[in-house]
């Protein structure tokens, strides 16, 4: 009876320490460590550190809306009819535009690679707008390659000389998007660009368009002198152009582009 008892009592007391040794080994787990967001200022205002990289990325853009009434009659519509091959009518017209930009840059041994993609949707009408690719190009260094403006309106350098005090029609080599390869390059205030761009992206012939743009840029504005070539024109535009405008007047031409 006694050695039973004493069976028994060591049986509760090595479950009884049992349980305390389980009691004292369960812990709170640790959270896990997590990365925030970095700012990235070397490529400006709005980039930061996609996490776990070194890749700056910026994602920007707007929403623009304008709305406005029209009453109009076509001469030859003799009665105020609508349809019928008239064009008279009047009320209100609107138009809306989204764009979202995704821009990537990361440092290489060969200069700043640079990813750039624009998505755009545009309404003037019943129905929803198509989304499409508006721009899409890469860079590394001074070389550009991909869809986007032509070095005609904006070879990205070369300050006031991209838009600037020209006009958009740019006589017979006027503002568009085109595939295109380019080099440009900014030494001591000089700048200057070429590309090699195509208009078509039908694949007729193997001549490109040309673009060449050179200048010189300074604390007072700058100058400089383009000149194109349309293969498909067979024609040749040139421009020289200089601006002097202050900072806030180029910012406000910077602007109103965007809204166009």
């Amino acid at each position: 009876m006694n050695i039973k008892s004493l069976l028994i009592g060591s049986a509760a007391a090595l479950v009884a320490v049992t349980g305390a040794r389980a009691a004292d080994a369960v812990m709170a787990p640790e959270p896990e460590p997590v990365e925030y967001v970095r700012v990235c200022d070397a490529h400006g205002n709005g980039f930061f550190y996609i996490p776990g990289t070194e890749t700056c990325l910026q994602i920007s853009g707007y929403v623009w809306y304008q709305i406005g009434a029209n009453s109009y009659r076509d001469p030859g519509d003799t009665f105020g009819y609508q349809g019928q091959g008239h064009s008279s009518g009047e009320g209100w017209f609107k138009s809306v535009r989204a764009r979202v930009n995704f821009d990537a840059r990361s440092e290489t041994e060969w200069g700043t690679l640079r990813s750039y993609i624009r998505l755009q949707a545009s309404w003037n009408g019943a129905g929803d707008g198509p989304v499409a690719a508006d721009q899409a190009y890469i860079m590394l260094g001074g070389f550009m390659a991909g869809y986007s403006e032509s070095f005609w309106v904006d070879s990205k350098n070369g300050g006031p000389s991209n838009y600037g005090s020209h006009s958009w029609s740019g006589m017979s080599y006027g503002y568009s998007q085109r595939a295109l390869i380019g080099y440009r390059f900014d030494s001591n205030g000089f700048f200057g660009a070429l590309s090699l761009e195509d208009d078509t992206l039908t694949g007729e012939g193997y001549m490109p368009d040309v673009v060449a743009k050179l200048g010189y840029s300074a604390g007072w504005g700058a100058v400089w002198a383009k000149v194109a070539y349309d293969e498909s024109l067979e024609s040749f535009a040139a421009q020289v152009g200089s601006d002097q405008r202050s900072e806030h007047a180029r910012l406000v031409a910077a602007r109103d582009r965007l809204l166009l």
